[in-house]
């Protein structure tokens, strides 16, 4: 067997999809680490029992049926931004997710946060077209904030769409807290139900 120049024996090329060879593709599809999952994340499989109790029954249903939509691929063409705060396993679904659609061999991309994306929007090489076209992308958007990080989710969605692409944002604190920072509602004019480049609000609070 000869050595394959495109992607290294690997049998992936580097924006994720399968190389023509296909060499080595199932033992590097049982390696979640070829997706940068820290090795804390890699064997801890989403559970309903691993989310917090503190926002009841309503919570727990709720990321159990978006980690199980999104697993089996149900969740299509939808935006939504997750709210709730820091430790109330967020983070353990989306590694989760990514591990289930990376194994059965569907296209990812690792957990990035706002600010790293905004980087990238400018520059077209192929760690951009990954973030715009993978079926589903998960990304941290952080407590501090500015304009135009709200811009640049905006432009986000919109790029995503139009590849038939669905987001998941992911945010440590309640919308109303987030909302109030986005002085030019860039972000917050695209709530909606979720379809299109609408943005389906979830916001979870300890009452």
């Amino acid at each position: 067997m000869s050595y394959c120049d495109l992607c290294g024996d690997t049998g992936l090329l580097l924006d994720g999809s399968v190389c023509e060879c296909r060499s080595g593709i199932d033992s590097v599809y049982d390696s979640v680490d070829y997706v940068d999952i820290p090795e804390q994340y890699r064997d801890l499989m989403f559970n309903k029992a691993l989310v917090t109790q503190a926002y009841g029954d309503i919570y727990v249903n709720y990321l159990n049926k978006l980690y199980e939509d999104i697993s089996s691929t149900r969740f299509k063409f939808k935006n939504v931004i997750v709210c709730s705060k820091p430790g109330s396993s967020k983070t353990i679904l989306a590694y989760s997710c990514i591990s289930n659609l990376f194994r059965k061999k569907i296209k990812v991309c690792k957990l990035y946060d706002v600010l790293e994306i905004s980087s990238l929007l400018s520059v077209a090489n192929m760690e951009y077209r990954l973030i715009v076209s993978v079926p589903y992308l998960f990304v941290r958007v952080p407590m501090s904030s500015e304009d135009t990080m709200f811009a640049n989710m905006a432009v986000l969605v919109d790029k995503r769409v139009r590849n038939g692409a669905s987001t998941i944002f992911l945010y440590n604190g309640v919308w109303n807290s987030l909302a109030a920072k986005d002085t030019y509602k860039q972000f917050c004019n695209l709530q909606g139900d979720g379809s299109f480049c609408s943005v389906k609000v979830d916001s979870f609070s300890i009452k």
